[in-house]
């Protein structure tokens, strides 16, 4: 079974838990392997309207992320400065009587 390293993340008030498997796929020609990161949340995020998303990066074995929170805030970060999440947010802190 593979390795998976479950946390919950808070960002802008928003719980998220992480599910991430360092090592979900390994090369055999060099010192490559495919992580997986699965994000779920009760609400939308910047990076999916639906609240979960799916995520496969490609890493040197030597320089495998021990954490990938850091790296997920950026990524939300970087995101949450589009149009679309600023609105969504906007509206989010508006009460809305119907």
């Amino acid at each position: 079974m593979k390795k998976q390293v479950i946390s919950l993340l808070q960002w802008q008030g928003i719980a998220i838990e992480v599910i991430y498997t360092p090592i979900w796929s390994a090369s055999t020609l060099d010192d490559t392997v495919i992580s997986h990161i699965a994000i779920r949340a009760d609400e939308r995020l910047p990076l999916t309207e639906t609240g979960y998303r799916s995520m496969f990066f490609y890493q040197k074995k030597p320089q495998i992320w021990g954490s990938v929170e850091p790296v997920l805030v950026e990524l939300l970060e970087e995101a949450a400065q589009k149009k679309a999440w600023k609105n969504y947010a906007k509206d989010r802190q508006q009460l809305k009587l119907f």
